[in-house]
């Protein structure tokens, strides 16, 4: 087992705070990810909430500009981690931010973080 999944592994399990398990995630898979997943159709290709499939939704949902520091400061590591793996609906969020955890493991929602955290940089 790599220490990356020993580490997450720990954190689900309650022995670490889930906050050092997402402390650092791989940039690159993350943006690998949040294209095969389609996080672009809503997010933007470039992360500034302007995806092409907006316009076509009856309830528009509020978006964040990822690439305005500002608009990140408002979630730390794990309540990104949590959106994207619970939804927006679970949250009391916006139900068009579908949930995740079906479909990615910590790992790959560490990365998603990782990725979107990148953009404002």
């Amino acid at each position: 087992m790599s220490v990356r999944r020993a580490l997450a592994a720990a954190a689900l399990a309650g022995v670490l705070p889930a906050a050092f398990a997402l402390g650092s995630g791989d940039v690159e898979r993350g943006r690998r990810l949040f294209k095969e997943q389609g996080c672009p159709q809503c997010h933007g290709f470039g992360g500034r909430g302007d995806g092409y499939l907006l316009p076509m939704l009856k309830e528009r949902p509020e978006m964040r500009d990822w690439t305005d520091r500002k608009a990140l400061e408002e979630f730390d590591d794990d309540s990104l981690a949590e959106i994207i793996a619970k939804g927006g609906e679970a949250l009391g969020r916006s139900k068009v931010m579908l949930r995740y955890s079906h479909k990615l493991d910590r790992e790959q929602i560490r990365d998603l973080v990782a990725f979107i955290r990148s953009l404002a940089r």
